[in-house]
C-alpha cells in the first residue's frame, strides 16, 4: 500500500502578506461557500469541514496508522457555521475557528497543479482547536490534481 504525500502546514494559519487569492467577501453569496472543504496533508490526519444549510457544520478527522494496516479512525464533531461578509466562523465545543474565503489557493502548496477556492485561517486557533493544524483548505473537489511523485 502506498501512502498518499502531499505538505502539512503547522503554521500555515498566518495570513498571506500580498493577500493573492483574495476576494472582495461583499459579493459572496452563502451558498457559494456551502460544501466540503478539504485538507491535504502529509501527516496521517486529514480534516473534511462540511459548512451546510442552515448555519450547520461538521468537522470530520480522519487519522491513519503509519503503518496503514488499520481503517482510518474518524472523529466527527458537529459545530455551527456563520460568514458576516469578511470572515467565515467555524464555532464548536466552546471554540471558534476564523477563516477567509479565498478565490485561488495554489495547489502548489501541496505538490498540485493549477488553484482552487477554499478557506484559509485568519490569526492563531484556541489551544482545542480541532483545525489548529490546518491554514488552508480547499472547496472539493479540487481540480487538476497531481501531487509529485
Amino acid at each position: 500500500m502506498t501512502k498518499f504525500k502531499c505538505y502539512f502546514y503547522i503554521f500555515g494559519f498566518l495570513l498571506n502578506p500580498m493577500n493573492v487569492g483574495a476576494v472582495d467577501n461583499s459579493d459572496i453569496e452563502i451558498d457559494r461557500l456551502m460544501g466540503n472543504y478539504s485538507s491535504v496533508t502529509e501527516s496521517d490526519c486529514n480534516i473534511r469541514l462540511q459548512l451546510l444549510e442552515h448555519g450547520k457544520a461538521k468537522i470530520v478527522q480522519a487519522c491513519r496508522l503509519e503503518d496503514g494496516s488499520h481503517k482510518d479512525a474518524i472523529e466527527e464533531t458537529n459545530a455551527a457555521w456563520s460568514f458576516d461578509r469578511e470572515s467565515v466562523a467555524v464555532k464548536y465545543d466552546g471554540v471558534t475557528d476564523t477563516f477567509i474565503f479565498r478565490l485561488s489557493i495554489p495547489y502548489a502548496d501541496f505538490g498540485g497543479q493549477g488553484a482552487g477556492p477554499g478557506l484559509e485561517r485568519v490569526g492563531v486557533p484556541h489551544s482545542k482547536s480541532k483545525l489548529s493544524g490546518y491554514g488552508k483548505i480547499w472547496k472539493k473537489p479540487i481540480e487538476s490534481f497531481s501531487a509529485g511523485q
